[in-house]
């Protein structure tokens, strides 16, 4: 038995697609087709394959499709899948397999199904797996000729995006509500799309025209933060791709000045051990002892760093590359803990004073050059 909704035919004695199903049915984005013969007319496709075991628990999927669109849809597994099935926005069965000449064992296919309307489809696969491991996989396909659809339904129009922000200059410690207004519904823009200088974004969230992310500015800048979607970024339901990247509203910028008018100051002082590689100062790596470590830090961020030794000053920074602290304070650098994790796995995490007391006080520079070196480089 069979029912006509708005104009077109649906399959009365299948049942319906239930709301559960619908509402946990894998959304499918179609993506432009490039023909391999002169015979196949496809303009777009969309592919989902898995080789989850119970893949076959959540077959259902959905599509935005286009009234008057052709759509031949291939599903694909080990056994020759039960029974493919196609259903309108309202979960009504309107197309089921067809048979025909490209009947193969493993694949079923509904044919020419035409779309009668502009909307959501979906479309339940049927899959049957295999129990070995080599036979779980899964493939449904579906492929969109917009040649056959009527010309109302045919968009050409690319989709536009504005970006606005909540607050225009931004000082220290504050930020900024990004919001992206798109022209049209879109499935495909995402924070990749996003271009950003003078600072990060984070928590993108939104769906459909609407979007928003939160932009921190750069520390200790004055330069502007800029956020920006370029052309060819997102596309709408009919594959169209924005072209709008040079226009202005689709950049936004942000005046930031992030340097605190009293910048807070602080010094740190430690005694370092530390090794210096080989080559440096003697043949061999050599340990050196009661260097003096002084760091200042602006604003938290380290604006100096240097290591005294017998009256002589030293940039951490131009000699990081020849060097290893190995003690900082009595303690070992973390640095020099992985080396010991690394050497001896069970000894991972001991303390300075514990390993002076294990190997003894005139033993324990010569067994931290030995763990040091064991693999055969003493600084990384």
């Amino acid at each position: 038995m069979s029912n006509e909704i708005s104009g077109y035919t649906t399959i009365d004695y299948l049942p319906d697609l239930t709301e559960s199903a619908m509402t946990t049915a894998i959304p499918l984005v179609f993506q432009p087709y490039t023909a391999t013969s002169a015979l196949i007319d496809w303009d777009q496709s969309a592919i989902y394959s898995t080789s989850n075991s119970y893949a076959l628990l959540n077959s259902t999927f959905s599509w935005t499709g286009r009234e008057g669109a052709t759509y031949d849809i291939f599903s694909h597994s080990y056994f020759d899948p039960f029974l493919i099935q196609v259903y309108d926005n309202l979960g009504n069965v309107v197309a089921t397999d067809t048979s025909g000449s490209l009947d193969t064992y493993g694949t079923d296919y509904v044919w020419n199904f035409v779309a009668p309307y502009s909307g959501t489809y979906y479309v339940s696969a049927g899959w049957s797996q295999g129990t070995a491991s080599i036979n779980k996989f899964v493939m449904l396909s579906i492929y969109e000729d917009v040649d056959t659809a009527t010309p109302a339904s045919q968009d050409t129009t690319p989709p536009c995006i504005s970006l606005s922000a909540s607050d225009s200059s931004l000082a220290f410690g504050e930020v900024a509500t990004i919001t992206f207004v798109l022209s049209e519904t879109t499935s495909d823009f995402t924070v990749n799309d996003i271009s950003v200088t003078g600072g990060t974004i984070s928590n993108f969230a939104g769906s459909g025209t609407t979007y928003t992310a939160i932009f921190t500015p750069s520390v200790n800048s004055t330069a502007n933060g800029e956020i920006s979607v370029a052309s060819g970024m997102f596309s709408d339901i009919a594959g169209n791709f924005n072209i709008d990247g040079i226009d202005s509203d689709n950049t936004t910028i942000i005046t930031v000045n992030t340097a605190p008018s009293n910048p807070v100051i602080s010094n740190e002082s430690n005694i370092l051990d530390i090794i210096v590689d080989q080559g440096v100062l003697a043949y061999d790596a050599v340990l050196l002892k009661g260097l003096v470590e002084s760091i200042t830090y602006e604003n938290g961020i380290i604006a100096s760093h240097t290591i005294t030794y017998e009256n002589a000053h030293f940039d951490y920074n131009s000699i990081d590359a020849l060097i290893m602290p190995v003690v900082r304070d009595d303690e070992f650098t973390q640095e020099f803990n992985n080396e010991i994790a690394d050497f001896a796995p069970s000894a991972s995490g001991i303390s300075y004073q514990d390993a002076v007391f294990l190997v003894g006080v005139n033993s324990i520079d010569a067994v931290i050059l030995q763990v040091a070196g064991a693999d055969g480089q003493f600084v990384f």
